[in-house]
């Protein structure tokens, strides 16, 4: 029985590993696209020129930079990328500095885990700390309780486990 959860174990910890994603925008000749995109901390964003004169990627509300953020995109520097930082939340504005008066611009909507289920030490995913939370409070009190019946027992294990890795 002991080889039995020792491989369980083991084998959520290897599945637990998140994985970030990768958006792709493209800088058209007077438009982004796509224009709005929802990404999570930790993601990465590509901007690519595509066509048109050369652009630039600036945060900030059009016309007015807020200097999280900027670069060049032409054809001699034809990507920007940028990593969404742990800390971001709400809506991200950015522009092209030439092309801003056109309309040449976009939103980055950061969403973070709002609602995730088995998250128990509420770092944004379920791991292996949050088994080992649920384990400790196992059949004593409702710490580790994932389906809100008031207990911590066999159910709440399953429901963490379905929930395993990074929350949506």
């Amino acid at each position: 029985m002991r080889y039995i959860c020792t491989s369980i174990v083991s084998g959520l910890v290897a599945a637990g590993t998140s994985f970030a994603d990768t958006h792709t925008v493209l800088a058209n000749s007077t438009s982004f696209s796509p224009d709005a995109i929802d990404v999570a901390p930790g993601d990465t964003i590509v901007w690519q020129y595509n066509s048109g004169y050369p652009h630039t990627v600036t945060s900030g509300v059009p016309c007015t930079a807020d200097g999280l953020f900027y670069s060049e995109l032409h054809g001699g520097n034809p990507t920007f990328t940028w990593e969404v930082p742990s800390d971001a939340s709400g809506d991200i504005f950015y522009f092209c500095e030439p092309h801003c008066n056109m309309g040449m611009d976009g939103i980055i909507t950061v969403v973070g885990p709002a609602d995730c289920i088995g998250d128990l030490d509420g770092n944004g995913e379920v791991g292996v700390d949050d088994l080992l939370s649920l384990l400790a409070a196992y059949q004593t009190n409702a710490d580790g309780d994932c389906d809100d019946d008031g207990d911590t027992d066999v159910d709440d294990l399953l429901v963490l486990i379905s929930a395993w890795g990074s929350c949506p």
